[in-house]
């Protein structure tokens, strides 16, 4: 009954959060508003991390005296293309209740619907399709018995949990490249994969960091964030504020890498993997080799003990009795 009613709940809330978003797509109004502040974020969580392009702007409400202000995500090149001060249309509720209510979101971005997504929403696309991919081919290996749907659900599986899990480089520059020189705004360890809240994950044999360095590609006024992943020391006593060079790619240039780091850290992890799990799996054939060899020669000896108790039980009724007369 606990989980009805806690299933109950998150569907209810759910619901709400989803119709007032839909209210809000349907009974906004447009206004036009001036883009007061930008921010170019990078999160790094659990060995990995995605990079984040958030708008804010300003806009008044006719009849109130204190200004308003929506934010919301946006793709890059909208990012670099747009400057303080620009205008941006706004959507929003002009209920002044509403308003008042913190937590509740009134405006945001007019191009921002309920069912719009995040500009780095490739990556979750593609994962979404894998997993209903497999899904499916879950679904006919046992329904269907099909061994050949099976079999390629463990291979692509396999697959795909290496590609989508495992570390893996930044994309390299291609064609025009420039050079400069940039700041490290960050650094982030890696050392173990898999990790959650509750768990601390594999250790891998490569650690390596996670890089953050800020700077101003040639022609632009505004400076950009660019990510590199590099083993762990592979420039030695690397720490923020250091100047490091670098090679970026003149179109995009938050596509880029640090001259002189190594990167062995991917081939090392998935050798590191493959040894770990292949080791496992052995152990497990092994363990059921030597279960099956145990019942076997158990089943062989309890048969033989059987045969030789039958064929006693034989030769004592086949034996003639000695005649007490005699």
């Amino acid at each position: 009954m606990r989980r009805v009613l806690r299933l109950s709940w998150f569907i209810l809330v759910i619901g709400a959060v989803v119709g007032y978003s839909l209210y809000l797509d349907k009974a906004g109004v447009i206004t036009t508003g001036r883009v007061s502040a930008k921010y170019e974020t990078i999160a790094v969580h659990a060995g990995d991390w995605n990079r984040r392009f958030e708008i804010q702007a300003q806009f008044q409400v006719p009849g109130e005296h204190v200004p308003r202000y929506a934010q919301g995500n946006v793709q890059a090149l909208t990012y670099d293309r747009t400057r303080v001060g620009d205008p941006v249309p706004i959507r929003y509720l002009p209920s002044p209740m509403l308003h008042q209510l913190v937590l509740i979101p009134t405006s945001r971005l007019a191009q921002d619907t309920t069912f719009s997504f995040p500009g780095d929403w490739a990556p979750i696309e593609h994962g979404i399709v894998v997993i209903l991919f497999l899904g499916v081919l879950l679904l006919v290996a046992e329904k269907a018995h099909s061994r050949i749907a099976g079999v390629l659900f463990i291979i692509l599986g396999a697959l795909a949990f290496g590609y989508f899990l495992f570390p893996r480089q930044v994309p390299a520059p291609e064609g025009n490249t420039q050079s400069a020189r940039a700041t490290v705004a960050r650094i982030s360890s890696v050392s173990r994969i898999f990790g959650g809240q509750h768990s601390r994950g594999i250790a891998i044999s490569q650690p390596y960091d996670i890089v953050q360095l800020r700077f101003v590609p040639q022609g632009r006024s505004e400076s950009v964030i660019g990510v590199d992943e590099i083993d762990h020391d592979s420039i030695s006593e690397l720490s923020p504020g250091d100047v490091l060079p670098i090679q970026y790619q003149s179109d995009q240039p938050r596509i880029m890498r640090i001259l002189g780091g190594s990167r062995t850290f991917p081939e090392k992890s998935r050798l590191s993997f493959l040894v770990n799990t292949g080791s496992m799996f052995l152990f497990l054939w092994f363990f059921h080799w030597l279960r099956g060899w145990i019942r076997t020669k158990a089943s062989g000896m309890l048969s033989k003990a059987q045969t030789a108790a039958l064929e006693a039980r034989r030769n004592q009724e086949i034996t003639p009795k000695p005649s007490p007369w005699k």
